[in-house]
């Protein structure tokens, strides 16, 4: 195991680099908020294989190493103008976690290949909902027991036991050995998509069936770069349905009804009601235009999605931040939590053939230039979009909140007060910019 001493002061950085450091790279990590702290630790001449510092520290450490002659490597956080050490390591955007990893791997002459195997669970979670649209499964699957894994479905299995041990045994998710994921992908894909190429499915339907397209995506995001054309034409006509839903609905509130006679679950409700928002927001701003409601449907599509997992699994929460005060958070679902717009901004930068500008927006998503954390001073200068993104998102949590859902079977209006929401938000978001954006929210049909 590698030891390495990180001085940090950035809470962003103290949560992000300790866990990703353990998980991929089986580093034991001494975190000290300052070089004098630091120093100390130093001084009682540990092994170390790295130190990590941020720019305003690296001086020292430098330094130091310098005169107790250490051979100990330094990295550091930030950008340096006047780099004169030829052996430091330096890593421009402290955000980029990967390029980070990929950095120390190279140091530790850790391979790519012992990074993947690290990530990789030996069994892969798919919906039941999904595998009944298949006639047969081409791989095993289990259902999770107390004592490991049983068999209840594979190529010699009908599907029709198979879903019916699952209803007997109360399980909704199955699981397949994770090599053999792709070929569940590939197949559901092709169901998902010859359906949804119905051109007379009904709203409802069309409801029912996008849920089931933005789960199984939501399951599969890690994979996309490395999964075929056909699934990322799934993404696309995923998105197609949500903007001609919102498009075939005339108000918020009969969406949001379609929504809970069709079950909907919360994210999948959280970002079809947003795209609404979005679209009539960008119709009364003075330079919004057509694109600008299509660039946000797509966002409003993936910008949650790898937090579908954690809302299954802790449905009493009803917001992103709201999952970071929950105690019983691991410290890879914190960190899921804190780097999901960068994330999803990250990975629909390298879709072919996306809207421009769209990764930058969904990164900043929840007001953070690089997409980590959440803002508490919203800025000035995030892309407009973003600004918009950001009313719209808070608009919907409150009316949601207000309905109480999930909980809610039928809308009670008695609840809603439009006014007062539209005051909340006036009350975060003060500067000049985002109250123009904040006084059209009114003309959003409800």
């Amino acid at each position: 195991m590698a030891h390495i001493l990180l001085i940090s002061n950035n809470e962003t950085i103290n949560s992000l680099y300790p866990i990703n450091l353990s998980i991929y790279l089986a580093s034991d990590v001494t975190l000290k908020p300052h070089w004098e702290a630091a120093k100390k630790v130093l001084d009682a001449r540990p092994h170390l294989d790295l130190i990590i510092a941020l720019k305003d520290d690296v001086q020292n450490v430098l330094n130091y190493v310098e005169s107790e002659q250490l051979s100990v490597p330094v990295l550091c956080i930030g950008e340096l103008k006047n780099n004169v050490f030829k052996k430091l390591l330096n890593l421009k955007d402290p955000t980029d976690i990967p390029d980070m990893l990929k950095t120390i791997a190279k140091l530790f002459n850790i391979t790519a290949k012992i990074m993947a195997e690290k990530k990789v669970e030996n069994y892969f979670p798919v919906s039941v909902k999904l595998i009944s649209k298949l006639s047969k499964l081409p791989v095993d699957a289990f259902m999770r027991t107390e004592n490991g894994h049983t068999k209840v479905g594979g190529e010699n299995i009908v599907i029709e036991k198979t879903l019916r041990l699952c209803k007997s045994n109360q399980v909704d998710t199955v699981y397949i050995d994770a090599v053999n994921r792709f070929k569940i992908v590939q197949d559901v894909t092709s169901k998902l998509i010859v359906e949804f190429n119905n051109s007379e499915l009904e709203v409802d339907a069309k409801v029912l069936l996008n849920e089931q397209g933005f789960e199984f995506i939501s399951e599969h995001i890690s994979d996309m770069q490395t999964i075929n054309e056909e699934f990322l034409s799934l993404n696309k006509l995923c998105v197609e349905a949500s903007k001609d839903i919102i498009k075939r609905i005339p108000e918020l509130k009969v969406l949001l009804e379609t929504l809970i006679n069709n079950k909907a679950g919360y994210v999948f409700t959280h970002s079809i009601m947003i795209s609404f928002v979005c679209k009539h927001i960008v119709k009364h701003v003075s330079w919004g235009g057509q694109g600008h409601g299509e660039k946000l449907a797509f966002i409003a599509f993936y910008h949650d999605l790898f937090l579908v997992p954690l809302y299954k699994k802790y449905p009493e929460v009803s917001s992103d931040e709201g999952l970071l005060t929950l105690t019983k958070l691991t410290a890879v679902e914190r960190e899921t939590v804190l780097q999901h717009a960068k994330l999803v901004g990250d990975l629909i930068a390298k879709f072919p053939r996306t809207h421009i500008g769209s990764d930058v927006i969904t990164r900043q998503h929840h007001g953070s230039q690089f997409g980590i954390g959440f803002a508490r001073d919203y800025k000035e200068d995030l892309s407009p979009l973003a600004k918009v993104f950001l009313i719209a998102e808070m608009y919907v949590n409150e009316i949601l909140k207000a309905l109480n859902f999930p909980k809610v079977s039928k809308i009670n209006l008695s609840s809603f007060d439009k006014e007062s929401i539209i005051k909340t938000i006036s009350n975060k978001y003060t500067r000049p910019s985002y109250r123009k954006i904040i006084e059209v929210l009114d003309k959003v049909p409800f």
